[in-house]
């Protein structure tokens, strides 16, 4: 006991000497090991007490069990991490179904037997470990596991063989063929098999998750989950899928299907080559086409008797076998066949002669033979329901709507009000956002007094955690930590046996539930969790709402949620399916307004824009103004529809354009009678226009506007809003070569982006690049390539990899190498970047010139010369095209082709390209300006080796004066330009251009 109690206390000192002795290893090592046995801090457990036993006899029980070819110190390892494993239950030590399912219900003697059932180590256990090499039992635990999802059965009996096939596949090296498929009839135990095996092996793993499979958007939530924890991009495109799969390729984790389809996303999703394993349970025979398959059959008559006996006591071999023989050895109906005789008390023969009879009478009616068994026993225990627990069997109706996965209990107490959780009204929310949850609500006010009665008596906590109860007793349901689950199988035959009243009242009822979810704020980070757990369910009930033609507002309202919630979290793909879907529910209601129609379809824009399809959304915004030539449209919807199409051609480079469609969008706007609600899009519109004041050249003007947007911003708005005024502050300070005071402002950006999901998510991302481009301009090369890289990521973990953004942030980390001189890191960054902006914006979008004109300067560092003149001659075409002539963006273009033409030697075709670049730069910025100063340095080096040295020298002093001033005497551009000045001033001739 001294020894449990000094353990669960980390006092091991006194123990280290005959630790270390027994263990052949240092005391230090003595002492993390020892450490590493504490269980429960302050508690002596059995599982330490055992531990303790295994310390001080593994030679003796070695030597007693004839073990001669196992090391004193390997056993004990193997021995300590099994008892480690049992101890820790997979991030859920506490965890027990039956508590999980009602607290108040249980006793600590029930608590205990279901720890101490968890955590017990048998003989086969040990010897297993011991005979396994020493790699294979060094767990080191799942990095990621969600296990608690899908407990397995602490009824489980036989499949061993199974179980070892299973294990056998798994073990295997070789990275091809990584999946297997357990195929078989519903009910028969596939699900437990995935679950047996994943909780007994989960330590061989890196990562563990359960996936829920029945459809593609299903399962791309839960991956979506375990992305998010692993640091990766979520699965919402073939390029995120991609690296999944090679994160997949080079660890090795544990992927469990289960109930999944051959949807062709989810086979696409299991790769060829992975040394991740993929275990997948499906009734769908088509999967052996695809990957070797187990078939999963009824349990034999002696494992059938055994599962019967664990639940039945003191009942015969004989009576076991005639009751198994009606049920034909499937494990959920010998389950539910056994929970309905232990609460009945009711003779077994007589069940059997029940079941026989209701058996005969549904073959006679055509039910599938293999089920038929099941679909007896369970109309007897429904029918029992019906008669003695009603409320439990209505829990059960409604269950049967929505996915069998894990459905939370919260939702049936819990009431959220509206108007203070508004799930897509938000304060700049047109009319049609509104309407779309009051219509919603509405519809809910006309559901049938039957469905307002079942949720009233599961609004107590006591009356649904009886109803669970009584459900669990039958074997009906399982509760756990995430929800309570029903069979898919049981899901069908429930339904089977409603009428239509109690079919539509189930299905109203568990639309009211969901309802409450889609009324949290899918903009609130805080409920992105809710709805991606939500996601089957809503899948599940939306294909009932949509069959029977039932609650259509509602449908609508729950589209339009999900779209926004998928779009807000990074899945856009996802997103913009469900607003297609919420386009086509618009158009079939004939009760909603114009502006709710708009509404839908400015949905539909934004998820086409973040997916960069943006001639579509143009389209759909075009066609979406005709529908208000009526007057019809309310000013505010017509001003929303003006911000989308103006941000789309902003994207495009169209700023005139865009311009123009703010313009618009700002007199509607101030139209609106309504000032309050239009506050948020006018502050946003303002932002926008700002923002094309910068691009257009007057940064000085951007400065000035975005300045009284932050002064006047207001207290309670929303914190993302300011940082976003602040990075657009900062962008235009970068303009007007303000770099300390961009460095300033993108600070307090990033400040603000760190107070929402810890800083990763889009806005973050941006800002850091922001912070990454002040930081080059100050001469700090270094800490900007960590700043880009740190915007990388971010974009990489939310599912932006490869966007437009993510592609702006790629060149300017070559730009931060260039800084650094690794110009052969900078070429390829850059020529990645440039192949994909060409992909995806087409070979004449202005984001391609930026990055030739970065890999013109490359490419001069190398010596590439004409490959330099051939990028900096393009992207002069391109901003050429883009902004028209004499536009700030020109100047560094011809600062490049001059650059080119300086090291090819033709200094007098370099001026020609530096007198416009200087025209510009003291047009649009100043004399005094750096922009300037950098023109006149290179027009002055032109001049000197042109053999006009009088006149180089005075434009290098001038240019000298303007970097001293405007960034510092210590500057890398004024220490360059010092060079030179002094190479003039010794007459030397050629000057050296390595220098620059």
């Amino acid at each position: 006991m001294d020894f449990a109690r000094d353990l669960s206390k980390k006092r091991v000192e006194t123990h280290l000497d005959d630790a270390a002795g027994k263990l052949g290893c240092s005391k230090e090592e003595a002492k993390n090991f020892l450490l590493a046995l504490r269980i429960e801090y302050g508690i002596p457990d059995r599982v330490t007490l055992r531990s303790q036993q295994i310390v001080h006899t593994v030679g003796d029980a070695l030597e007693a069990a004839n073990i001669t070819d196992v090391d004193a110190a390997d056993a004990w390892d193997s021995v300590v991490n099994l008892v480690a494993s049992k101890s820790r239950d997979l991030d859920n030590r506490d965890f027990s179904s039956i508590d999980l399912a009602s607290p108040s219900a249980l006793d600590a003697d029930d608590l205990m037997s279901a720890k101490i059932a968890r955590r017990t180590i048998r003989r086969d256990d040990v010897l297993e470990v011991l005979s396994a090499p020493l790699n294979d039992t060094e767990n080191q635990y799942p990095i990621a596991s969600n296990l608690w999802m899908r407990e397995p059965s602490a009824t489980f009996i036989g499949r061993s063989e199974t179980l070892q096939e299973i294990n056998e596949y798994c073990r295997e090296e070789s990275q091809s063929n990584p999946a297997i498929a357990l195929l078989g009839m519903s009910g028969v135990g596939k699900s437990e098999l995935l679950a047996q095996y994943a909780w007994k092996h989960a330590g061989l793993y890196k990562f563990v998750w359960w996936v829920r499979a029945d459809s593609w958007n299903s399962a791309a939530t839960d991956l979506a989950d375990l992305a998010e924890r692993l640091g990766l991009p979520a699965p919402d495109s073939d390029g995120e899928l991609r690296q999944l799969k090679q994160y997949f390729l080079h660890n090795r984790g544990l992927i469990l299907l289960d109930g999944a389809v051959t949807d062709p996303s989810v086979v696409r999703f299991i790769p060829k080559v992975s040394s991740t394993r993929f275990l997948i349970s499906s009734l769908d025979q088509s999967w052996a086409t695809h990957m070797p398959v187990i078939h999963i059959d009824p349990l034999a008559e002696e494992e059938a008797n055994e599962l019967l006996a664990s639940v039945l006591s003191d009942i015969t071999d004989e009576k076991l076998a005639i009751l198994n023989q009606a049920l034909k050895g499937l494990p959920l109906a010998l389950k539910q066949a056994a929970g309905y005789i232990s609460v009945s008390g009711i003779p077994i023969e007589a069940y059997s002669e029940m079941v026989h009879d209701r058996a005969s009478e549904l073959l006679r009616r055509s039910a599938p033979p293999e089920h038929v068994g099941l679909t007896a026993a369970l109309s007897i225990t429904i029918e029992r329901l019906q008669a003695d627990y009603p409320h439990a069997l209505e829990l059960l109706w409604v269950l049967s709507f929505l996915a069998p996965h894990g459905f939370p209990t919260d939702l049936f107490t819990i009431e959220i009000p509206l108007r203070e959780n508004r799930g897509l009204g938000q304060e700049s929310s047109p009319n049609g956002a509104v309407e779309i949850e009051q219509i919603a609500a509405v519809e809910l006010e006309g559901v049938s007094e039957s469905a307002v009665q079942l949720l009233s008596v599961f609004r107590d906590h006591l009356g649904l955690f009886d109803a669970v109860a009584e459900l669990q007793k039958f074997s009906l349901v399982e509760a756990q930590r995430g929800g309570i689950s029903c069979h898919a199988l049981t899901q069908a035959v429930v339904r089977q046996s409603l009428t239509e009243a109690e079919k539509q009242s189930a299905i109203e009822a568990g639309t009211c539930l969901l309802n409450k979810v889609a009324n949290l704020s899918p903009f609130d980070s805080r409920y992105w969790p809710h709805y991606r757990h939500m996601m089957p369910h809503f899948e599940a009930l939306i294909g009932y709402l949509v069959s029977r033609h039932s609650l259509p507002s509602n449908t609508l309202f729950f589209y339009s949620a999900i779209s926004l919630s998928l779009g807000a979290y990074g899945a856009k793909e996802a997103s913009l399916s469900y607003a297609e879907k919420a386009v086509s529910a618009a158009d079939d209601l004939s009760n909603i307004s114009v502006d709710t129609i708009v509404f839908v379809r400015i949905l539909l824009i934004d998820s086409l824009t973040h997916v960069d399809r943006w001639e579509e959304a143009l389209r759909i915004a075009d066609e979406s103004f005709l529908l208000g030539n009526d007057g019809e449209l309310d000013a505010f919807s017509v001003g929303t529809l003006h911000t989308k199409k103006a941000a789309v051609l902003h994207l495009q480079g169209r700023l005139e354009e865009a311009m123009a469609e703010f313009d618009k969008a700002h007199a509607y706007i101030d139209s609106d009678l309504n000032p309050e609600g239009a506050s948020s899009l006018q502050r946003a519109v303002k932002a926008n226009k700002a923002n094309l004041r910068r691009e257009s050249g007057d940064a000085q003007g951007a400065i000035a506007d975005f300045k009284e947007l932050i002064a006047g911003y207001p207290e309670g708005a929303s914190r993302n809003g300011l940082a976003t005024l602040y990075s657009n502050l900062c962008l235009s300070y970068l303009d007007a070569t303000q770099f300390g005071e961009a460095l300033i402002a993108s600070k307090k950006a990033i400040d603000i982006d760190l107070e929402i999901l810890d800083g990763f998510h889009a806005d973050a991302a941006r800002d850091w690049n922001n912070t990454g481009l002040a930081l080059l301009e100050l001469d700090n090369p270094d800490m900007a390539a960590s700043a880009f890289e740190a915007c990388l990521r971010i974009h990489e973990r939310i599912s932006n990899r490869m966007s437009t953004v993510y592609l702006i942030g790629r060149m300017n980390l070559g730009r931060a190498q260039m800084a650094q001189n690794d110009f052969a890191a900078a070429r390829k960054t850059l020529e990645g970047t440039l192949e994909g902006q060409e992909s995806l914006l087409g070979p004449s979008h202005r984001d391609v010139a930026a990055t030739l004109a970065n890999l013109s300067v490359v490419y001069s560092a190398i010596r590439l010369f004409g490959d330099a003149a051939a990028a900096a001659h393009r992207a002069i075409k391109i901003d050429m095209e883009v902004y028209g002539n004499g536009h700030p963006e020109l100047m560094p273009d011809y600062n490049n082709m001059a650059s080119a033409m300086m090291f090819l030697g033709n200094f007098r075709a370099a001026l020609k390209w530096l007198n416009k670049a200087y025209d510009i730069a003291v047009q649009h910025f100043g004399n005094g300006n750096v922009r300037v100063g950098m023109c006149l340095e290179k027009i002055a080096l032109c001049k000197y080796n042109n053999g006009q040295f009088d006149e180089g020298v005075s434009a290098i002093r001038e240019a000298m004066e303007i970097f001293e001033v405007g960034l510092g005497a210590q500057h890398a551009e004024t220490r360059a330009c010092r060079s030179f000045l002094a190479q003039m001033v010794q007459g030397k001739y050629p000057l050296d251009l390595a220098v620059w």
